[in-house]
C-alpha cells in the first residue's frame, strides 16, 4: 500500500521533507522505561522502502545511522536527543 499509493501521493506534495526512522539498536532502550513491542522492527521495512523510493533530495534518511549513531542521536531508539535535533536542523 505504501509503495503503490502513499509514496506517490507524498512525492507530489511540493516542499515536503520526509524524515524516516533510524534502525532500532537491539537490546538498547535508552531512557525509555517500558519494554518495546516484539514487532517494533517492522518499522525497518517501512524505513527501507521510503529510503529507496522517496525523492532523495527531500528525504532525511535516519535509516543510514549505525547503532552508534542511533545511540548518539536518540535518547531511546526513537525520540531525538539534542544532538539528533541538531543533526536534522543544524543551527
Amino acid at each position: 500500500m505504501a509503495e503503490r499509493y502513499l509514496l506517490p501521493r507524498l512525492a507530489q506534495i511540493p516542499n515536503l521533507l520526509f524524515i524516516n526512522t533510524n534502525r532500532f539498536v537491539a537490546g538498547w532502550d535508552g531512557d525509555y522505561w517500558k519494554q518495546r513491542p516484539d514487532n517494533i522492527a517492522i518499522t525497518h521495512q517501512c524505513a527501507a522502502l521510503f529510503s529507496q523510493k522517496f525523492p532523495k533530495e527531500r528525504l532525511i534518511d535516519l535509516y543510514q545511522w549505525s547503532d552508534a549513531g542511533g545511540k548518539k542521536y536518540t535518547c531511546d531508539n526513537l525520540h531525538l536527543s539534542a544532538e539528533g535535533s541538531e543533526y536534522i536542523f543544524p543551527s
